[in-house]
């Protein structure tokens, strides 16, 4: 049977692993919130970019519609430089 001392011996180990299960306890709740703080982070940043897209898309879209308006005026300039050229030239 058991002596005294190997019953000590194997209280002692249990206490031993029970510190550790309670340390990696600890170690897991922090790890689990860097987890969801690094989650957290991740989703912020998620929305950011789709924030910044979005607002991309849109400064595109106004630089073309200001090209397209660009090029509507110049066109209608060298229409109307080309109409008054034939004018003056009929006189």
């Amino acid at each position: 049977m058991f002596n005294n001392k190997r019953i000590k011996e194997l209280r002692q180990r249990i206490r031993e692993l029970e510190l550790t299960c309670n340390d990696l306890d600890v170690s897991l709740d922090y790890k689990n919130d860097i987890i969801k703080d690094l989650q957290r982070k991740i989703t912020e940043h998620e929305y950011r970019e789709q924030l910044w897209e979005k607002e991309r898309k849109e400064l595109n879209n106004v630089i073309s519609n200001l090209m397209e308006e660009k090029n509507k005026l110049t066109a209608k300039k060298i229409r109307s430089a080309k109409s008054a050229k034939r004018n003056t030239s009929k006189k």
